[in-house]
């Protein structure tokens, strides 16, 4: 998944502003 600067950052505020998505972000990255 090719991600530009603005749109990681985007999406990683995103995910963080709640606990589930940060769950699911940290599962992601560690697979």
């Amino acid at each position: 998944m090719e991600l530009t600067m603005e749109q990681r950052s985007e999406f990683i505020s995103e995910m963080v502003s709640s606990e589930a998505g940060f769950n699911e972000l940290m599962r992601v990255l560690l697979d």
